[in-house]
């Protein structure tokens, strides 16, 4: 890849020299764009370990006196080569883990003063008793937050969520009375308002 012209006329020292400095800055920039650049066609390399980037990154007496280095040693199979020997990370490196969780527990009786959405935003419970919810605390603009309710084995237990939820139908529901039936009920935050919704008589 080129950025420069060679054909300069040197019919003078003057341009000359200019030429001269032209073409080693042409040399340089050159060799700096093969770092991001493929050489036959121009097309940007991706995942490449460059010698460049290498040294940028070098270990120095410097760094080390103040502290400015971390080492961490990566997993065994996270490079491999290609044919001319560049390194570049192996298939599926970059891809995202699988991400297990289980939902948060919850009291399954008496009264919540807050349940805390900063500690997750799915919560399940099988109550024992009649369970009240206080408040919803650390649930961000935009966010939802999940509650599985199961009802207890011997059927009729209420589950009562803090008043300033906005339900559909501007009418809070009542858990389903059959016994081991799951509700799943949501709310989410917009704003400063807080928007329930509910979905019933699972089993």
């Amino acid at each position: 890849m080129s950025l420069f012209d060679d054909s300069i006329p040197a019919n003078s020292e003057a341009v000359r020299l200019g030429a001269q400095r032209i073409r080693e800055l042409k040399t340089t920039l050159n060799t700096l764009l093969g770092e991001i650049f493929s050489a036959a066609d121009g097309t940007f390399i991706t995942g490449w370990i460059q010698t460049a980037m290498i040294d940028a990154l070098q270990v120095t007496a410097a760094k080390l006196a103040t502290n400015s280095v971390t080492i961490t040693k990566l997993p065994d199979g996270v490079f491999t080569a290609d044919a001319t020997g560049r390194a570049k990370f192996a298939p599926g490196f970059l891809t995202p883990p699988l991400v297990t969780w289980s939902p948060g527990a919850l009291a399954t009786s008496g009264t919540i003063a807050s349940v805390d959405c900063s500690t997750g935003l799915t919560f399940a419970s099988t109550l024992t008793d009649n369970l009240t919810i206080t408040a919803i605390s650390n649930l961000q603009d935009g966010q939802s937050v999940i509650f599985a309710i199961t009802q207890f084995s011997g059927g009729s237990k209420t589950i009562t969520f803090p008043a300033a939820i906005k339900w559909h139908g501007g009418i809070a529901p009542v858990l389903t009375t059959t016994a081991s039936h799951t509700d799943l009920f949501s709310v989410t935050k917009v704003g400063s308002t807080l928007y329930g919704n509910f979905s019933q008589n699972y089993f």
